[in-house]
């Protein structure tokens, strides 16, 4: 071994255990063992992060099938309102939020500016999904208690706050986020690998969770 190679028999030799013998990476000789360690730290969230997509994929597909009968005889046939309008976004708009993200699970040598890309577009549809989620959920309220003007606009003011307040934890988020090339690694990754982002998203969920409470 040359003076100046680092030993891979360390925890780094995980990350080459996920690719194929026919394939063995060449991992580059000034990565220090911190730097090895973070990466297969990623790429074990990353694979993770993976099957939770292909199986949230497997249930929406599931979830589709199901309830397209009922979709056909109820809303198809329907006049065009605010409300069929709205249920049209929240079925079909995950479907493409979704496909992005196994794109950016498994495409193939995506660049950073890429990942950013598909990153951001993911990011910005959740908030979107999470808002026409959040509007039906005021229209069945709203229903509920007699069309009562003060429980509108109260629920409004909040779901404008709530939205306002996931924006501006999103763009801290996406300016956090740091990519690192996965083809340098092994020729046999796929997808986009973040090694650094704030861990903010669970603010944004707690708002959400919170917001669908109050109602």
């Amino acid at each position: 071994m040359h003076p100046h190679q680092h030993n891979i028999d360390g925890p780094a030799s995980v990350l080459y255990k996920k690719t194929s013998m026919q394939n063995r990476p060449c991992r580059p000789t000034d990565m220090d063992p911190s730097e090895a360690d973070t990466i297969v730290t990623a790429l074990k969230q990353m694979r993770v992060v993976s099957c939770f997509d292909l199986g949230a994929f497997t249930l929406l597909i599931y979830d589709y099938l199901l309830t397209l009968p009922d979709e056909v005889a109820l809303i198809w046939g329907s006049h065009w309102t605010i409300t069929r309008a709205i249920f049209f976004l929240n079925r079909y708009v995950p479907f493409v939020n979704i496909g992005i993200g196994i794109y950016s699970d498994f495409g193939y040598d995506t660049s950073n500016a890429t990942c950013h890309a598909l990153y951001s577009t993911i990011a910005w549809m959740i908030i979107f999904g999470v808002v026409v989620t959040m509007t039906i959920f005021i229209l069945r309220t709203w229903a509920i208690w007699g069309k009562n003007q003060i429980i509108g606009y109260g629920l409004g003011i909040l779901l404008l706050a709530a939205c306002i307040a996931m924006s501006v934890l999103v763009q801290r988020i996406l300016k956090s986020v740091e990519f690192t090339p996965v083809i340098p690694i092994s020729p046999n990754l796929r997808g986009c690998l973040i090694t650094k982002a704030d861990t903010l998203q669970y603010i944004c969920y707690a708002i959400t969770l919170a917001y669908e409470s109050g109602e």
